[in-house]
């Protein structure tokens, strides 16, 4: 036997993991969705930790096209990009902008309750609104931040 087969052969276990372990990787998610190509492949986004650029088949890469992205996906035509996008949020008049009168009623009503909750036990802190979706709870914590501001944050604690 050459030197080369054993080489070969004591290295087959080894890619044959290396490669379950990169497609493990993918298939369980933990592969990072920074560069995605197009469906025919004539170009991929590129996402960055300022956002979204473009980046055509021979690599040349665009200026900053969306700021704040951080996961996109083409579309089937090629042509248009779905994009995940973080922005911040100031206060909570923005968040009842975008949600509309109905919703940002609610939410300040449900903060409202919350606070009664928390004025009687300080202890629910750590379970403040924990049934409620995200965007309730977000905005639940700017409307109690701005209404009843040192007093709540003592109650909530750093």
């Amino acid at each position: 036997m050459n030197y080369k087969a054993v080489i070969f052969r004591r290295s087959r276990p080894f890619l044959a993991a290396l490669s379950l372990a990169f497609i493990a990787l993918f298939l369980g998610g933990c592969w990072n969705d920074t560069f995605v190509w197009s469906p025919d492949g004539t170009r991929a986004t590129v996402i960055s930790a300022d956002g979204l650029y473009l980046c055509d088949a021979q690599g040349a890469l665009s200026s900053l096209l969306v700021p704040n992205g951080y996961a996109s996906a083409w579309l089937g035509d090629s042509k248009r990009v779905v994009l995940a996008r973080t922005r911040p949020i100031k206060d909570f008049a923005e968040i009842a902008a975008k949600l509309g009168p109905e919703a940002s009623h609610g939410i300040a009503a449900m903060a409202e309750r919350a606070w009664i909750e928390l004025e009687k036990d300080s202890d629910k802190a750590d379970n403040f609104l924990e049934n409620e979706s995200f965007t309730d709870r977000v905005g639940a914590y700017f409307y109690l931040v701005e209404h009843y501001g040192a007093p709540f944050q003592k109650k909530m604690g750093k």
